[in-house]
């Protein structure tokens, strides 16, 4: 069963001075992927008001290497792939 209480900033320490991937975050924290990303958008936002470092690298198409450009991506534009790796953020 899925978590669905968790506050920003649980999230948000479970993030600062890390690099971490949103799936694995979101395995971690026991939530699901999408409200990791909601979360994500969120956190963002506070911890460059806190003056942090923060270093998304996007996420990215298995089979054909297409970088995508938005955040949660589902599909593949190039090829149709759903095999994805998903972004890694790092917070410094």
């Amino acid at each position: 069963m899925l978590r669905h209480n968790i506050t920003l900033q649980e999230f948000i320490e479970a993030i600062d001075g890390n690099c971490i991937s949103i799936e694995h975050l979101a395995k971690t924290l026991d939530i699901d992927l999408k409200l990791a990303y909601k979360l994500l958008e969120k956190s963002i936002k506070i911890l460059k008001r806190k003056g942090k470092k923060i270093k998304i690298y996007k996420a990215q198409c298995k089979k054909c290497g297409f970088v995508f450009d938005r955040l949660n991506p589902t599909k593949c534009p190039r090829c149709g792939s759903m095999w994805i790796e998903r972004e890694i953020i790092c917070v410094k």
